[in-house]
Protein backbone atom coordinates (compact mmCIF):
# COMPACT_ATOMS: atom_id res chain seq x y z
CA UNK A 1 0.00 0.00 0.00
CA UNK A 2 1.60 3.27 -1.14
CA UNK A 3 1.73 6.57 0.68
CA UNK A 4 -1.55 8.44 1.13
CA UNK A 5 -2.02 12.13 0.61
CA UNK A 6 -3.42 13.86 3.67
CA UNK A 7 -6.78 15.60 3.62
CA UNK A 8 -6.73 19.33 3.05
CA UNK A 9 -7.44 21.53 6.06
CA UNK A 10 -10.15 24.10 5.54
CA UNK A 11 -11.43 27.06 7.55
CA UNK A 12 -13.82 29.94 7.10
CA UNK A 13 -13.15 33.33 8.68
CA UNK A 14 -15.56 36.25 9.06
CA UNK A 15 -13.66 39.38 10.11
CA UNK A 16 -15.58 42.61 10.55
CA UNK A 17 -15.29 45.57 8.20
CA UNK A 18 -12.75 47.30 10.43
CA UNK A 19 -10.53 44.20 10.58
CA UNK A 20 -10.69 43.74 6.82
CA UNK A 21 -9.90 47.40 6.21
CA UNK A 22 -6.96 47.58 8.61
CA UNK A 23 -5.44 44.20 7.79
CA UNK A 24 -5.54 42.67 11.27
CA UNK A 25 -4.19 39.13 11.45
CA UNK A 26 -6.68 36.34 12.11
CA UNK A 27 -5.89 34.40 15.26
CA UNK A 28 -4.13 31.12 14.50
CA UNK A 29 -6.36 29.32 16.98
CA UNK A 30 -9.42 30.35 15.01
CA UNK A 31 -8.37 28.30 11.98
CA UNK A 32 -10.00 24.94 12.65
CA UNK A 33 -8.05 21.77 11.85
CA UNK A 34 -4.74 23.52 11.28
CA UNK A 35 -2.02 22.42 13.68
CA UNK A 36 0.55 25.01 12.69
CA UNK A 37 0.49 27.95 10.29
CA UNK A 38 3.54 28.91 8.29
CA UNK A 39 4.84 32.48 8.20
CA UNK A 40 3.59 32.94 4.62
CA UNK A 41 0.04 32.02 5.57
CA UNK A 42 0.08 34.16 8.70
CA UNK A 43 1.22 37.08 6.54
CA UNK A 44 -1.49 36.36 3.97
CA UNK A 45 -4.17 36.41 6.67
CA UNK A 46 -2.94 39.87 7.62
CA UNK A 47 -3.52 41.17 4.09
CA UNK A 48 -6.43 43.50 3.53
CA UNK A 49 -9.36 42.02 1.64
CA UNK A 50 -9.41 43.63 -1.80
CA UNK A 51 -12.29 44.15 -4.22
CA UNK A 52 -15.12 41.81 -3.32
CA UNK A 53 -15.81 41.03 0.31
CA UNK A 54 -14.09 37.67 0.24
CA UNK A 55 -10.71 36.15 -0.61
CA UNK A 56 -9.56 32.55 -1.04
CA UNK A 57 -6.14 31.66 0.39
CA UNK A 58 -4.42 28.37 -0.42
CA UNK A 59 -1.13 27.23 1.12
CA UNK A 60 0.22 24.05 -0.47
CA UNK A 61 1.79 21.54 1.90
CA UNK A 62 0.65 23.32 5.07
CA UNK A 63 -2.21 20.93 5.92
CA UNK A 64 -2.26 17.66 7.85
CA UNK A 65 0.69 15.27 7.58
CA UNK A 66 0.44 12.58 4.93
CA UNK A 67 -0.14 8.94 5.85
CA UNK A 68 2.63 6.37 5.25
CA UNK A 69 5.08 9.02 4.23
CA UNK A 70 2.74 10.80 1.81
CA UNK A 71 2.91 14.53 1.20
CA UNK A 72 1.08 16.92 3.47
CA UNK A 73 -2.26 18.36 2.41
CA UNK A 74 -3.04 21.99 1.72
CA UNK A 75 -4.56 24.72 3.87
CA UNK A 76 -7.64 26.32 2.28
CA UNK A 77 -8.86 29.48 4.00
CA UNK A 78 -11.84 31.52 2.85
CA UNK A 79 -11.93 35.00 4.37
CA UNK A 80 -15.28 36.83 4.10
CA UNK A 81 -16.13 40.28 5.43
CA UNK A 82 -19.04 40.19 7.86
CA UNK A 83 -21.78 42.78 7.08
CA UNK A 84 -21.46 45.86 9.25
CA UNK A 85 -24.44 47.70 10.81
CA UNK A 86 -22.96 51.11 9.95
CA UNK A 87 -20.83 50.74 6.84
CA UNK A 88 -21.21 49.41 3.31
CA UNK A 89 -18.20 48.72 1.16
CA UNK A 90 -17.84 49.63 -2.51
CA UNK A 91 -14.37 48.54 -3.58
CA UNK A 92 -12.01 50.73 -1.58
CA UNK A 93 -14.72 53.26 -0.74
CA UNK A 94 -17.00 53.14 2.31
CA UNK A 95 -20.62 54.33 2.51
CA UNK A 96 -22.75 55.16 5.53
CA UNK A 97 -25.96 57.02 6.33
CA UNK A 98 -26.55 59.45 9.17
CA UNK A 99 -29.94 60.83 10.29
CA UNK A 100 -30.36 64.57 10.63
CA UNK A 101 -33.27 66.67 11.86
CA UNK A 102 -35.23 69.29 9.94
CA UNK A 103 -33.60 72.20 11.84
CA UNK A 104 -30.15 70.72 11.18
CA UNK A 105 -30.88 70.51 7.46
CA UNK A 106 -32.27 74.05 7.33
CA UNK A 107 -29.78 75.84 9.58
CA UNK A 108 -26.71 73.62 9.17
CA UNK A 109 -24.94 71.97 12.07
CA UNK A 110 -21.82 70.14 13.20
CA UNK A 111 -22.48 66.40 13.33
CA UNK A 112 -20.45 63.38 14.38
CA UNK A 113 -19.76 60.90 11.58
CA UNK A 114 -18.48 57.37 12.24
CA UNK A 115 -15.54 56.15 10.14
CA UNK A 116 -13.51 52.94 10.18
CA UNK A 117 -10.81 54.93 12.01
CA UNK A 118 -13.15 56.38 14.63
CA UNK A 119 -15.48 59.37 14.92
CA UNK A 120 -14.92 62.65 13.06
CA UNK A 121 -16.81 65.96 13.08
CA UNK A 122 -18.36 67.34 9.90
CA UNK A 123 -20.13 70.64 9.28
CA UNK A 124 -23.39 70.17 7.38
CA UNK A 125 -24.05 73.34 5.38
CA UNK A 126 -27.21 75.39 5.62
CA UNK A 127 -30.00 74.22 3.33
CA UNK A 128 -28.84 70.61 3.01
CA UNK A 129 -31.37 68.57 1.02
CA UNK A 130 -32.50 64.99 1.80
CA UNK A 131 -30.23 62.23 0.43
CA UNK A 132 -27.35 64.67 -0.08
CA UNK A 133 -24.01 62.83 -0.23
CA UNK A 134 -20.82 64.25 1.25
CA UNK A 135 -17.34 62.85 0.68
CA UNK A 136 -14.68 62.39 3.33
CA UNK A 137 -11.39 62.06 1.47
CA UNK A 138 -8.96 59.30 2.46
CA UNK A 139 -11.35 57.79 5.02
CA UNK A 140 -12.00 54.58 3.09
CA UNK A 141 -10.16 51.27 2.70
CA UNK A 142 -6.34 51.45 2.42
CA UNK A 143 -5.03 50.31 -0.95
CA UNK A 144 -3.21 47.00 -1.12
CA UNK A 145 0.07 48.63 -2.14
CA UNK A 146 -0.08 50.92 0.88
CA UNK A 147 -0.23 54.10 -1.20
CA UNK A 148 -3.31 56.05 -0.28
CA UNK A 149 -6.79 54.83 0.45
CA UNK A 150 -10.37 55.17 -0.74
CA UNK A 151 -12.93 57.74 0.39
CA UNK A 152 -15.94 57.59 2.66
CA UNK A 153 -19.30 58.77 1.35
CA UNK A 154 -21.90 59.99 3.82
CA UNK A 155 -25.55 60.15 2.81
CA UNK A 156 -27.75 62.31 5.05
CA UNK A 157 -31.19 60.96 5.86
CA UNK A 158 -33.70 63.63 6.84
CA UNK A 159 -35.82 62.28 9.69
CA UNK A 160 -39.37 63.63 9.85
CA UNK A 161 -40.52 64.15 13.46
CA UNK A 162 -43.48 62.15 14.74
CA UNK A 163 -45.75 62.25 17.80
CA UNK A 164 -45.93 66.04 17.74
CA UNK A 165 -47.94 67.92 20.31
CA UNK A 166 -50.63 70.41 19.33
CA UNK A 167 -48.29 73.28 20.20
CA UNK A 168 -45.55 71.85 17.98
CA UNK A 169 -47.96 71.39 15.08
CA UNK A 170 -49.23 74.95 15.43
CA UNK A 171 -45.63 76.21 15.40
CA UNK A 172 -44.96 74.31 12.16
CA UNK A 173 -48.10 75.66 10.55
CA UNK A 174 -47.08 79.19 11.49
CA UNK A 175 -43.61 78.60 10.05
CA UNK A 176 -45.10 77.21 6.83
CA UNK A 177 -47.34 80.26 6.45
CA UNK A 178 -44.24 82.48 6.50
CA UNK A 179 -42.43 80.64 3.70
CA UNK A 180 -42.94 81.07 -0.02
CA UNK A 181 -41.76 79.84 -3.41
CA UNK A 182 -38.39 81.51 -2.99
CA UNK A 183 -37.73 79.14 -0.07
CA UNK A 184 -38.55 76.02 -2.11
CA UNK A 185 -36.68 76.10 -5.41
CA UNK A 186 -37.36 72.46 -6.35
CA UNK A 187 -41.07 72.82 -5.59
CA UNK A 188 -41.30 75.99 -7.67
CA UNK A 189 -39.48 74.31 -10.54
CA UNK A 190 -41.81 71.31 -10.38
CA UNK A 191 -44.97 73.38 -10.58
CA UNK A 192 -43.51 75.48 -13.40
CA UNK A 193 -42.89 72.27 -15.36
CA UNK A 194 -46.37 71.03 -14.47
CA UNK A 195 -47.93 74.22 -15.86
CA UNK A 196 -46.00 73.80 -19.10
CA UNK A 197 -47.10 70.17 -19.29
CA UNK A 198 -50.78 71.07 -18.85
CA UNK A 199 -50.55 73.61 -21.70
CA UNK A 200 -49.58 70.91 -24.21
Amino acid sequence: HGPDVADDAAADQLPGADHAAQGQTVDDAAVAGVAQLGDDLAHALGTRVEGDDHIQLVQAGQGDHGVNGGPAGDVNVTVSVRPDPLFERDGFDVWCEIPITFPQAVLGDEVVVPTIDGKVKYNIPEGTQPATVFRLRNKGIPYINGRGRGDQYVRVNLEVPTNLSTKQKDALKEFDSMTGEKNYRKRKGFFDKLKDFMKD
